[in-house]
């Protein structure tokens, strides 16, 4: 039979251990649990944190920032102490007014199963050696590179041994780049918007990078 004391003790052992769960402490530093709402984004809930994309994605072996669903336990590193963010946070108002500063992919008709070369360090078969990918590998189904979003031509140059290589910078820290590109319909300083045809692909593969800074990023965490 339970008696009230036994209650007590059982739901006082069951709110020690959920604490223990939830509240995770690695060496020197706290990190926050959160749990993702419905209609959240991983860049939503990095603007909420005020903790970059990228660490959360990579404290939690995120590759894809779409895999997340609602329910899903996050730890978000740096984050301070514990909290179970079962409030909304206030959001956190983006310059493009949107969850993500990438609107759209960079080229018509691809999605993630466009992509033949992903981001990191990968092992190359051919020449037995690991080789850095600072971007992702799109095979193209058309030859316009389109923009990712509003922005501004930063850079247009020709580099050896890569091709023509266009850039803009799309948000206050975040930039975007493509190569090898052809047929080039803006210049350098030029304002451009989503969707608008920047250039073409000259070669059967499109490289697209995201920076933030100088810091190259997995734009898997960022393309719709």
């Amino acid at each position: 039979m339970v008696t009230e004391n036994n209650k007590t003790t059982i739901l006082a052992a069951k709110k020690e251990a959920r604490e223990e769960i939830e509240k995770i402490v690695i060496p020197d530093k706290n990190y926050a649990v959160h749990k993702v709402r419905k209609g959240e984004t991983l860049y939503r809930i990095s603007k909420n944190f005020k903790v970059p994309i990228e660490d959360i994605a990579e404290f939690n072996s995120i590759e894809d920032a779409t895999k997340i669903s609602v329910g899903q336990v996050l730890r978000i590193p740096g984050a301070g102490s514990f909290s179970t963010a079962e409030k909304p946070l206030p959001g956190a108002k983006l310059s493009n007014g949107g969850d993500s500063f990438l609107r759209s992919w960079p080229l018509h008709n691809v999605d993630r199963k466009s992509v033949i070369r992903k981001f990191g360090r990968i092992y190359n078969e051919e020449l037995g050696i690991f080789t850095n990918n600072n971007g992702i590998d799109i095979k193209p189904r058309t030859k316009e590179i389109i923009a990712v979003n509003n922005g501004v031509v930063t850079y247009l140059d020709f580099l050896k041994g890569i091709g023509l290589m266009v850039g803009f910078q799309v948000d206050a820290e975040y930039y975007v780049f493509y190569y090898p590109c052809e047929e080039v319909k803006v210049k350098k300083g030029e304002k451009i918007v989503t969707g608008q045809v920047v250039a073409k692909v000259s070669g059967e593969i499109l490289h697209f990078e995201v920076r933030k800074k100088k810091l190259p990023l997995n734009p898997l965490l960022f393309l719709p």
